[in-house]
């Protein structure tokens, strides 16, 4: 895959997720996201010149609105695409699901005791990664759905990809997930920041 070949399916897929979320404009690349859309390439492509570590997820951290969670459902969007070529065999990847934070902690909380097997096992990109409950009271037991899945992720050393509003020292706080699980989310993700103002009209 070339790289105006990357940013085709980028646009595509981009004004795809746009459009799911309710605003009818076309997906565009430009001087705002134009570093981060060349890493992802760059990644996608296993390119050594890609600015982290090539065996890593990636998540992508900034302000709210700048565009995360529709340039990460577009990557998930291209990865599954490619599930049978090259990229997709050296990435390991047959379908990457797109999810909201929110929408894993109530599955896992619905699915009782154990961690539903799709979430675990299937790459994911994990949006709004830290806005969702930290933990559930599950008759009279406390549960920390996330935290549980990131560990048997990490555990099974599945790549995670995801988008955050926090930093990396905001989620390793005690207030997020606490420093040992911060430290799995160091180890499993390079951090790259989406700066800018919102673009939401």
């Amino acid at each position: 895959m070339t790289y105006p070949e990357f940013c085709e399916l980028m646009i595509a897929f981009g004004s795809i997720s746009m459009v799911r979320q309710g605003d009818n404009q076309r997906f565009e690349i430009d001087s705002k996201n134009k570093k981060i859309i060349m890493q992802l390439y760059k990644y996608i492509t296993y390119n050594p010149d890609f600015e982290g570590n090539l065996d890593k997820g990636i998540l992508l951290t900034g302000p709210f609105g700048t565009g995360k969670s529709v340039l990460m459902s577009a990557f998930a969007s291209i990865l599954t695409d490619y599930a049978d070529s090259e990229i997709g065999q050296r990435r390991g990847v047959k379908v990457c699901k797109y999810i909201k934070s929110t929408e894993i902690f109530n599955e896992i909380i619905r699915n009782g005791r154990e961690l539903p097997t799709k979430l675990v096992n299937t790459a994911l990109v994990i949006d709004e990664l830290g806005r969702e409950a930290i933990k559930a009271n599950d008759f009279g037991n406390d549960r920390h759905p996330i935290i549980d899945l990131i560990q048997a992720r990490y555990n099974k050393g599945i790549v995670t990809h995801g988008t955050s509003n926090f930093s990396c020292h905001d989620l390793t706080s005690i207030e997020k997930y606490g420093p040992m699980i911060g430290d799995r989310i160091k180890s499993m993700f390079n951090f790259l920041e989406l700066l800018g103002d919102s673009r939401r009209k």
